[in-house]
């Protein structure tokens, strides 16, 4: 009898570690997919500083008006 207990409490385990493992790789994928998020948001605000910065100097040269 407390052999079929310790079988249970290793599956119990063992699923429990398995769960684990996948709560843990979906947070790592959470993470990564913000991460990519903040990237892409950091990319397009450098591309418009430097659109912007282009426009100013070129204003400030007088030429190239759009």
């Amino acid at each position: 009898m407390m052999e079929i207990w310790m079988i249970w409490m290793i599956l119990g385990a063992a699923l429990g570690a398995v769960i684990g493992m996948f709560i843990y790789a979906e947070g790592i994928l959470l993470e990564n997919e913000r991460l990519r998020g903040i990237l892409r948001v950091e990319v397009a605000g450098r591309e418009v500083l430097e659109a912007w910065m282009d426009a100013a100097y070129r204003s400030r040269k007088g030429g190239g008006k759009c």
